[in-house]
C-alpha cells in the first residue's frame, strides 16, 4: 500500500525482521509474517512466497495465542484455500496439504471454543468454524443449512458482548447474500443481523441490511421475495435523515412491483420517492440523479396503466416538471 518498488518494500520487511529478532516476541513475528504474506499474495502475486509466509506464521500460533492472533491466522487460511481451488500446482510443489491444514485449524478452533472461561473468544473461534464450514458446503454443491442456523445461533448468542466484532461478521454473511439467494434459513440469518444490529446502532443500519437483502433478491429475479425485503426498509429509513435511503427502497419495491404487474402499487411508490426526491431541491437545491428515475418510472407506468397513444394529465405535468428540471440540471452545470 506504500505504492514503491518491491525492492524497497522487501528491504523494509527485511529491516522489521531484523526488529523482531531483537525483541524475539511472538506476537510481532505473527503480524510481520501476515502482512508479508498478504503483501506477496495481493500485491505481488507471488504465490510461492506467500505458502512460505503462511508456513512460518503457523509456527507462532497455539491454543495459548489471542484470539486477535488467531484471526490472522483464519484470514490466510481463507486465503489459501481460495488459492488452492484455482492454483493446485502450487500446492503441490510447496508439499501443502489443504485437507490437513482444514484439520487444524478447526481442531485449534474446537480447543478455544471450548475454553467456556472466554466467552467472547469462545464465540468468536465458533463463528470462524461456521465460516469454515459454510464456505466449504457451497464450494462443494452441499446444502448449506445447518452451516446457517448454527451462525443463528453464534449471533443471538452474542447479545451483550461488546468485544465481539458483530460489525465485520456481518459485512461477510452480506457477501454471502450474493451467493445464497434462495435458501429460507439465510433470510432467517439476515432477520437477525437486522435485529442485532438495530440493537447495537440504529434502525438506519437494520433498514440498510433489509435494503440490500432486497437488491440481491431483485437482482436474482425473485421480485416477490424482493417486496418483501423492500418493505422491511422502507419500514426502518421512514425518517426525516434517512430519506435517500427510503427513496431507493421506494423505487426497488416499485420496481418490483412492476415486474408482477401490479402497476398502480408501483405507481404509487414511484409518486413518493419522487416527492422525497423534490424535497430534497427545496430543502437544499441538491438536485440527485435519482430524481430523474423517478420521474421516468412514473411515466413509464402512466403509459402501461392508460395506453401507450393517450397520456393522462397526470403524465403532461410530470414531462413539464422533468423539462423543467432538465434546465435546472442544465443551469448549475
Amino acid at each position: 500500500m506504500l505504492e514503491l518498488g518491491r525492492d524497497e518494500i522487501e528491504g523494509k520487511y527485511d529491516r522489521v525482521y531484523r526488529y523482531c529478532k531483537k525483541l524475539d516476541i511472538s506476537k510481532y513475528y505473527i503480524k510481520y509474517h501476515y502482512q508479508r504474506a498478504w503483501t506477496y499474495l495481493f500485491y505481488f502475486d507471488d504465490y510461492l512466497s506467500f505458502l512460505e509466509q503462511y508456513s512460518e506464521l503457523k509456527k507462532y500460533i497455539s491454543k495459548e495465542s489471542t484470539i486477535n492472533e488467531i484471526e490472522l491466522y483464519f484470514n490466510l487460511f481463507n486465503s489459501l484455500a481460495g488459492f488452492e481451488k484455482i492454483n493446485s500446482a502450487e500446492f503441490e510443489k510447496e508439499n501443502i496439504d489443504i485437507s490437513r491444514e482444514r484439520t487444524e485449524i478447526l481442531l485449534l478452533l474446537d480447543i478455544i471454543q471450548a475454553n467456556q472461561e472466554k466467552v467472547n473468544s469462545s464465540l468468536i473461534a465458533e463463528t470462524y468454524k461456521c465460516f469454515i464450514l459454510l464456505s466449504e458446503s457451497i464450494l462443494d454443491c452441499k446444502n448449506p443449512t445447518a452451516h446457517l442456523s448454527a451462525l443463528i445461533s453464534v449471533f443471538s448468542r452474542s447479545k451483550g458482548l461488546i468485544d465481539y466484532p458483530f460489525d465485520s461478521f456481518k459485512q461477510i454473511v452480506e457477501e454471502y447474500g450474493h451467493i445464497i439467494i434462495n435458501i429460507p434459513v439465510f433470510d432467517d440469518l439476515i432477520d437477525e443481523l437486522a435485529s442485532l444490529s438495530e440493537e447495537r446502532h440504529s434502525e438506519l443500519s437494520a433498514g440498510e441490511i433489509f435494503l440490500r437483502r432486497g437488491g440481491q433478491k431483485y437482482q436474482a429475479e425473485m421480485s416477490k421475495e424482493s417486496i418483501i425485503y423492500f418493505g422491511k426498509a422502507v419500514h426502518k429509513l421512514a425518517k426525516e435523515e434517512t430519506q435517500y435511503g427510503m427513496c431507493l427502497s421506494l423505487l426497488g419495491l416499485g420496481m418490483s412491483y412492476a415486474d408482477l404487474g401490479l402497476y398502480w402499487a408501483a405507481y404509487n411508490s414511484f409518486v413518493t420517492a419522487c416527492s422525497l426526491s423534490f424535497k430534497s431541491i427545496s430543502e437544499n437545491g441538491v438536485l440527485k440523479e435519482k430524481t430523474f428515475q423517478c420521474i421516468i418510472e412514473i411515466i413509464k407506468m402512466n403509459y402501461l396503466l392508460v395506453g401507450c397513444h393517450i397520456y393522462s394529465r397526470g403524465t403532461r405535468c410530470l414531462l413539464y416538471s422533468l423539462m423543467h428540471i432538465i434546465k435546472i440540471y442544465q443551469n448549475i452545470l
